[in-house]
């Protein structure tokens, strides 16, 4: 019995370990019953220099915005991605573009021009239009031909009124859109108190497009047999050919002529309908 007694104090004299932490002393921990140092662990890594700090980029003003178009820089002609832009500023100191393709061109509001990024902001008000492609090139050849009703006038000392009919025909190649350049065959027919007849082919000038006129001088082989006399033979001619268009290449005929030698000359009125190639 002594014995027993001796070993229970011997067992409650010894230490019984720690139970947690905060029966450790110090910055030990507790492991399995016993105060241990607490494993190594890495240092924090040192902020970077040059790392901006989250405060002051929180409070640091907004970056100062773009400066206002220069009006001298403008308008100026950028191409890209396919497109001509002409670019200009507005009123409201916008930049704003109005962009292009070959066959294809924007009508509706200028489109504006992201200040930042300098591209151009789709507008929804935009619709392409095809544009029609270029006529093809009008004939070289332009080309008149109509019938006159004539009043004549006979002078060769006295004067005769003799009614009549004519041809003309002009054919002329472009020198430009409103002149071209070639000849003329004109005959004119007459009957009353006589007759007469005069037909001239000359070199000719026409001027205009729709509505033009035939400037022709040049040899005219005339004769006339009338109550005032006859001539016979070679005359020179000069006349005015107009026409007025109405539809389809076809409208109104009228000519002025002067056919003439040293014995006299005869003036014609002429009024008629005809065609016309433009």
């Amino acid at each position: 019995m002594t014995a027993c007694m001796v070993a229970l104090a011997l067992w409650g004299a010894a230490p019984v370990g720690c139970t947690k932490d905060t029966d450790c002393k110090g910055d030990r921990i507790c492991e399995a019953g016993q105060c241990v140092n607490p494993p190594a662990t890495a240092p924090e890594p040192a902020a970077h220099p040059g790392a901006p700090d989250a405060a002051f980029e929180a409070a640091s003003p907004p970056p100062p915005p773009p400066p206002a178009p220069n009006p001298a820089d403008y308008p100026k002609v950028v191409r890209k991605n396919g497109l001509t832009c002409i670019q200009s500023p507005g009123e409201d100191g916008v930049v704003r573009e109005d962009c292009r393709t070959d066959g294809t061109s924007y009508s509706g509001t200028r489109r504006p021009m992201d200040a930042a990024s300098g591209s151009a902001v789709p507008s929804s008000s935009f619709a392409p239009r095809v544009e029609q492609p270029d006529a093809p090139p009008r004939s070289g050849v332009v080309a008149d031909f109509g019938l006159l009703g004539s009043m004549g006038v006979l002078a060769a000392g006295r004067a005769a009124f003799v009614p009549g009919a004519g041809v003309h025909l002009s054919v002329a190649g472009r020198l430009t859109d409103d002149a071209a350049l070639g000849g003329v065959l004109n005959l004119m027919l007459g009957f009353g108190g006589g007759f007469f007849g005069a037909f001239t082919f000359a070199p000719a000038l026409r001027l205009g497009d729709g509505g033009h006129a035939t400037l022709a001088l040049g040899p005219a082989l005339f004769f006339a047999n009338t109550i005032v006399g006859s001539i016979a033979g070679l005359a020179g001619s000069l006349f005015v050919h107009g026409v007025v268009l109405a539809a389809g290449g076809f409208g109104l005929h009228l000519q002025l002529g002067l056919t003439f030698d040293a014995s006299g000359a005869f003036l014609t009125f002429g009024v008629g309908f005809g065609g016309s190639v433009i």
